[in-house]
């Protein structure tokens, strides 16, 4: 009976070990760190935006962009980057507040929040609050956009 006790103890300490694994507490630092690397990758994308830097905006942008513009139109990479050359979308305000990440398998991102800008889009001027939401994908060692949409709203 004591050995069937003993046997019955070590598999539930397995089970609980099994349940709070060292790889489920890494995963959580991992996302957390991914989390801080979306952010910040979120902010340079915004600062090329202002900048008009378009060097910058091709490495952050995938080629399968796609990103509406406030006519409806859904834009490609190669349309969006013609339009940051031509200065017909020029941003001279950006602040995000309510930021909120979430991470999918590792390579996943969806960051959304809520946008204060004052823009210029082929000559009309444009002032937030604005909700928005981009996705971003981890290819061979490197985050980039594939997604982007924003609404405007008002601040409750």
């Amino acid at each position: 009976m004591r050995i069937l006790r003993s046997f019955f103890a070590v598999i539930l300490l397995l089970l609980i070990s099994l349940t709070v694994s060292p790889v489920a507490i890494v995963r959580a630092d991992d996302d957390e760190n991914v989390k801080e690397q979306i952010i910040r990758l979120q902010d340079e994308e915004d600062r090329a935006l202002l900048r008009g830097d378009v060097e910058a905006l091709d490495r952050f942008w995938a080629d399968e962009l796609l990103y509406p513009n406030d006519n409806g139109d859904v834009l490609t990479k190669a349309q969006r980057l013609a339009e940051v050359r031509a200065q017909t979308h020029n941003f001279s305000v950006f602040r995000h507040d309510d930021i909120r990440v979430h991470i999918y398998n590792g390579n996943t991102a969806v960051i959304s929040g809520y946008s204060t800008t004052l823009k210029k889009y082929k000559g009309r001027v444009s002032r937030g609050p604005r909700r928005f939401s981009a996705v971003w994908v981890k290819r061979n060692g490197r985050w980039q956009m594939v997604a982007h949409q924003r609404t405007d709203t008002s601040r409750q």
